[in-house]
């Protein structure tokens, strides 16, 4: 029994590696607070008013409104120390004077985990997973308000227990040609297994200075019931350029004051766009060191 008390804290420690001190607070389910796009990461993580696609359902659902078709965005994280696996997708289809729906769904773990006995001896390797399942909804209030919400499935799965549960985040925004206003909350309601979830909020907004232009900023507090919790924020800018319908889009941010910077290149196709995304990003923290994020989106079928 002692051995698997100490497994099982073992194993909370190195699910909760790749987040910032602030997260690390609270070891229950951080991996909901994983980035799920490549663009969001080269933006710092700027992201609440500047999430119109798929991806939205995880920064803030109500910039599911935005959409007028349909949209897809997977991200997959490469080079992630200790043996850490992060990927996502999300698919969302908009429906006329009803509004927006996605779906969503996370994969995440640490593999190759070394399992040693009370004497210390090597006595083999196992993995650890987390999948995520969600359903999202955006619909616009007014011509500039939207409101989404977002519900998940959670299975936890560390090996030695496995634990079901659930969360629910709600999120507004404002929206005017030159600028936006947002506000989420993630986990507003949650539980895994014994352990209830740290509500995490965002309050972000972004402007737009001249065509093509993108400045982006984001207060985070990510668990607000905890007053010794770290806040921080998250900057991003980002520059969009049109040629010939070839997109590129330079960006770069900092997220918990952890340089991030990257790009995409898209292509219009009728349509649709397609586009290609990296990131390139520094952890918060000094333990987790750097990870490489490729993304795909497309969107308006």
């Amino acid at each position: 029994m002692k051995n698997l008390s100490i497994l099982t804290i073992m194993l909370a420690l190195t699910v909760s590696l790749n987040t910032s001190d602030a997260v690390a607070q609270n070891f229950a389910a951080p991996y909901l607070l994983f980035s799920n796009s490549a663009e969001a990461a080269g933006f710092g993580e700027a992201y609440s008013t500047l999430a119109n696609d798929a991806s939205a359902a995880f920064w803030n659902p109500a910039g599911l409104a935005q959409l007028e078709s349909f949209s897809f965005t997977g991200v997959s994280v490469v080079a992630m120390q200790f043996d850490r696996q992060f990927s996502a997708a999300n698919i969302a289809y908009h429906l006329d004077r009803v509004g927006t729906f996605a779906f969503v769904a996370t994969q995440s773990g640490v593999s190759d985990i070394q399992r040693r006995d009370d004497q210390g001896i090597h006595t083999g390797n196992f993995d650890t997973s987390n999948q995520v399942f969600g359903l999202s909804f955006g619909r616009k209030l007014t011509e500039n308000i939207s409101f989404g919400i977002t519900g998940r499935f959670i299975k936890q799965d560390l090996h030695v227990q496995v634990d079901n549960g659930y969360s629910a985040d709600v999120g507004f925004r404002y929206d005017q040609d030159l600028f936006s206003i947002g506000a989420s909350f993630q986990s507003l309601v949650g539980k895994v297994g014994p352990d209830e979830l740290p509500t995490s909020f965002r309050l972000g907004t972004s402007v737009r200075p001249h065509a093509g232009m993108i400045i982006s900023v984001d207060l985070v507090a990510d668990d607000i019931e905890d007053p010794n919790a770290r806040r921080y924020a998250n900057f991003g800018a980002g520059y969009e350029l049109e040629i010939n319908d070839i997109i590129l889009i330079p960006r770069a941010g900092l997220h918990d004051s952890a340089l991030a910077f990257g790009g995409g290149i898209g292509f219009n196709l009728g349509s649709m766009i397609i586009r290609v995304d990296y990131a390139f990003v520094n952890e918060p923290g000094d333990l987790v060191g750097t990870n490489h994020k490729v993304g795909l989106v497309i969107n308006g079928l």
